[in-house]
């Protein structure tokens, strides 16, 4: 196989790991051993073991390119070699599952307090619609009362449904029926 072919090969076979990558050889760079070495995050004593066992092979040089020494090291030690390689993919990806946890969870305590206000706005529009109708209807039985007292019932009335134990419904409660209690008889 020509160098040009092993070189395509190599760039196919890690475009998919590193899409944003340019290809191995693309600045036609020549390592040295010690290059070889920090490439592969290695110690340079391994380097020269690799070459002494025909693992990796120089050019006239002393040199090899990146793409040749990754195709060389693949044929002779894939699962070091992928592990190498994988390991920040790895890294990352788990420190991403965290973070896509720790969204998740954002989002379902997001998803819960929308609900809560959701049903909090419905009950204050249930309550504020039921006040209207109220005020609507007793509106001449209202009228008969004091200002002042009118005022007091519809303090007692919303005072009424901020207490979370009431058994009581805004529909429940008359307003009309308040303000004659608290204007008494006459």
């Amino acid at each position: 196989m020509a160098d040009i072919d092993l070189i395509a090969k190599t760039n196919t076979a890690f475009s998919g790991l590193f899409p944003d990558a340019p290809p191995l050889d693309a600045a036609r760079v020549r390592l040295r051993p010690a290059d070889v070495a920090r490439l592969f995050g290695v110690s340079r004593q391994a380097v020269g073991q690799w070459i002494a066992g025909g693992k990796l092979r120089l050019d006239d040089d002393g040199r090899v390119t990146a793409a040749a020494a990754v195709d060389q090291l693949v044929r002779h030690n894939p699962d070091r070699l992928r592990a190498a390689a994988l390991a920040p993919v790895v890294r990352e990806m788990a420190a991403l599952r965290l973070r896509i946890a720790e969204l998740e969870r954002d989002l379902a305590a997001a998803r819960d307090d929308a609900e809560f206000h959701s049903g909090s706005a419905a009950e204050l529009v249930a309550q504020q619609g039921a006040l209207l109708t109220q005020l609507e209807n007793g509106r001449a039985a209202l009228a008969r009362h004091p200002s002042d007292t009118v005022i007091d019932a519809l303090i007692h009335w919303l005072r009424v449904f901020t207490d979370e134990t009431a058994p009581a419904t805004p529909d429940g409660v008359s307003l009309v029926g308040i303000a004659a209690l608290l204007r008494g008889p006459d």
